[in-house]
């Protein structure tokens, strides 16, 4: 059994860290020919399919053998991963975008069924907290290694080619994910039954079966989740408008360089790594107090938000942006427990795959409602104007809680 979470933690970090490996490298590729504009492509093509297959994926961690769901999506992952390289390879920005879509659709399917395998081996709450936490800190660890290890790989002269850097080492991750994944599967086995002696329909419509099972949710009037569901996806459209808007401190009134704002933004994802780690450590998943904790540590990060309005001193920014980030891991584990722990076991693939899909829509409206503010404000006050409605957020929901 405590072979388990390095066993999750292996196939989870690989993973994440290809992911950011290959997509840092796509970016850095097309910048060079200058065809930036393909970046956000990529953003889309990645967002896409958590929005349309969400509900098939919720209903293959639900229905399916969750360990060999996971196992497979990892075979998988190492088949895109041979297609990416050759995209590398040839220099095809076709194909690196098409790999791009797979490795989203690959994710789309691999993280609910592995979220969802969590609450059934770690029954007790405050013990799936814990895990959480320590798995956000592993995949923000990850992120930001991928992140890196891209630029320095691709102007390492270890192997001639560049390129060849890059390939070898997600060829290396892709093995050590899929090791995980067997891992995960015999040391499971004997712990929890992974097969329902039902299946639940299949969700022919997609993206308006996770609409419908929304509004069923609603309907049974579980209005925790429709809380929980509702801020987590909040988190994730508020984080993204906010790395974006700090990107936006190298323009010419505010006058960070890019290095400058790269590291603020590396420090709010290590902030949110952090946050998360502590907040699982306290976490009392079974307590109603969870979610007013919760909704503090919102409002903490929308108050610490509105400071760079006051200064843009580089340094103090740079707390700022820790400080926020950890806010935001605290407001966040909860959340993602609470998704992960509250539905019965045969719902909490789809409940975890529906956060999915919503957490995905909102963040596709990140980029317009950052276009919105950039054109009213420059960046240092159009994140004071984003913690305000983070505030305001947190206030509202403070109110509603208080009703229900």
């Amino acid at each position: 059994m405590y072979l388990l979470f390095p066993a999750i933690a292996f196939a989870y970090f690989f993973g994440v860290m290809n992911d950011n490996l290959f997509k840092q490298t796509t970016s850095f590729l097309v910048i060079q020919d200058n065809m930036e504009y393909l970046q956000g492509v990529g953003t889309i093509l990645f967002s896409i399919p958590f929005i349309l297959l969400s509900a098939y994926a919720g209903w293959a961690a639900d229905n399916l053998n969750k360990t060999s769901v996971v196992f497979y999506a990892k075979v998988c992952e190492l088949a895109i991963v041979l297609l990416g390289c050759v995209g590398l390879l040839i220099n095809s920005y076709l194909l690196m975008l098409i790999v791009v879509l797979l490795f989203a659709i690959q994710s789309t399917f691999f993280s609910p069924t592995l979220n969802s395998i969590l609450p059934l081996v770690y029954k007790n709450g405050e013990e799936l907290a814990n895990i959480n936490g320590r798995i956000k800190l592993t995949t923000t660890i990850a992120s930001l290694l991928g992140i890196a290890l891209s630029g320095f790989l691709l102007e390492a002269n270890l192997l001639g080619d560049t390129k060849y850097n890059i390939i070898i080492l997600m060829l290396f991750s892709s093995i050590v994910g899929i090791y995980g994944t067997v891992l995960i599967k015999r040391i499971s086995v004997n712990i929890v039954n992974f097969e329902h002696s039902t299946r639940s329909a299949f969700p022919w419509k997609g993206p308006l079966d996770s609409l419908l099972f929304l509004i069923h949710i609603y309907k049974v009037k579980n209005y925790k989740m429709i809380f929980t569901l509702w801020n987590n996806s909040f988190f994730y459209f508020s984080s993204v408008v906010a790395i974006q808007l700090i990107s936006s401190f190298s323009n010419e009134s505010i006058g960070f360089t890019k290095t400058q704002t790269s590291i603020i933004n590396l420090f709010m994802l290590l902030g949110v790594g952090f946050g998360s780690w502590l907040s699982g450590r306290r976490l009392i998943i079974s307590s109603p107090s969870w979610s007013i904790k919760s909704i503090k540590y919102a409002a903490l990060m929308g108050i610490l938000l509105l400071i760079p309005a006051v200064s843009t001193s580089f340094y103090l920014i740079l707390i700022v942006a820790l400080l926020a980030g950890a806010a935001g891991g605290g407001y966040l584990v909860p959340l993602a427990t609470y998704i992960q722990y509250q539905p019965e076991p045969s719902q909490k693939g789809r409940v975890i795959a529906l956060s999915y899909f919503l957490s995905f829509s909102f963040m596709s409206l990140s980029g317009l409602v950052y276009i919105i503010i950039i054109n009213l404000v420059d960046a240092n006050y159009g994140l004071a104007v984003l913690g305000s409605i983070v505030i305001i957020n947190a206030l509202l929901n403070r109110l509603i809680f208080k009703i229900f």
